[in-house]
C-alpha cells in the first residue's frame, strides 16, 4: 500500500469517525434537552400546584373573613359610654361608631374595587376572544363606549380606525336627517301661516249675510197682507 493510498483510508476513517462523533454528541444533546424538558415540565407543574393551592387558601380565608364579618353585623349592637345612666337616657359611644361606619365604607370601597377589577379582567378576555376587535354590543355590555373599550383594551389601530369613521359618517347621517326634520318643520310653519293669512282675508273681506225667505223683504210684504185681510174682513163681520 502506497502513502496515497494510506492518506485516503486515514481521510475516510477520519471522517467516519467524525460522522460517529456527532452522532454521539446529538443523541447526547437530544438527551439532555429531553431531560431539560422533563424538568421545565416538572417545574411548571409545581408552580400551578402552588398556584392553585395558593388561590384555594385565598378563596378560603376570604369565605371565613365574610363569614366573620357577617356574624360580627348579625351581633352588633350600638356601643353606650361606660359608666353612663341607663340605656334609655345614655348616649352613644361616637368613636365606636365612627368606627363602625369606617369599616363598612373600606368594605364597600374593597368589594367596588374588586367588581372593576374583575369587569376589566373580563372586557380583556372578550376582546382576545373577538380577536382585539370592539363591538357596539360589547360597548353596551360594559357600559363603554366602542371607541373607549378599543383604545383601552384593544391593540389593532386599523380597526380603531374603522370605528372612528364609521362614528362620524353615523354623526354626519344623524346631521343630516336633523337637518331634512328642520326643513320640514319651517315648510310646514310656512304653509300654516299661509293658510291662516288666507282665511283671515276671506273672513274679513266684502261679503253679504244671507237671509232666508221669511227674513226677507218680499217675506214681510205678504206676512202684512195677510195681516190686514184678516182684519178687515173680522170687522165686516
Amino acid at each position: 500500500m502506497d502513502f496515497s493510498s494510506m492518506m485516503n483510508a486515514a481521510s475516510k476513517n477520519a471522517k467516519k469517525a467524525s460522522r460517529e462523533v456527532d452522532r454521539i454528541r446529538g443523541e447526547v444533546d437530544s438527551e439532555k434537552n429531553e431531560a431539560r424538558r422533563q424538568l421545565e415540565a416538572e417545574k411548571r407543574a409545581r408552580l400551578e400546584m402552588q398556584r392553585r393551592k395558593q388561590e384555594k387558601e385565598q378563596e378560603l380565608a376570604r369565605k371565613r373573613k365574610e363569614r366573620e364579618e357577617e356574624e360580627r353585623r348579625k351581633n352588633f349592637t350600638i356601643p353606650k359610654r361606660d359608666g353612663g345612666p341607663s340605656s334609655s337616657s345614655s348616649s352613644v359611644n361616637t368613636d365606636a361608631v365612627r368606627a363602625v361606619l369606617e369599616r363598612q365604607r373600606a368594605e364597600k370601597e374593597a368589594k367596588e374595587k374588586k367588581a372593576e377589577i374583575e369587569k376589566q379582567r373580563l372586557m380583556m378576555l372578550r376582546m382576545q376572544a373577538n380577536g382585539g376587535k370592539a363591538t357596539k354590543k360589547m360597548g353596551k355590555q360594559f357600559g363603554l363606549d366602542v371607541i373607549d373599550l378599543q383604545t383601552r383594551f384593544g391593540g389593532n389601530n386599523e380597526h380603531l380606525e374603522t370605528l372612528q369613521k364609521r362614528k362620524w359618517k353615523e354623526e354626519e347621517e344623524a346631521d343630516v336627517e336633523a337637518d331634512r326634520y328642520r326643513s320640514g318643520v319651517y315648510k310646514a310653519l310656512a304653509a300654516k301661516q299661509k293658510n291662516e293669512g288666507s282665511l283671515r282675508a276671506t273672513v274679513q273681506g266684502p261679503h253679504r249675510v244671507s237671509t232666508s225667505k221669511s227674513n226677507s223683504l218680499a217675506g214681510l210684504c205678504s206676512r202684512h197682507e195677510r195681516t190686514y185681510a184678516f182684519r178687515s174682513t173680522r170687522i165686516s163681520a
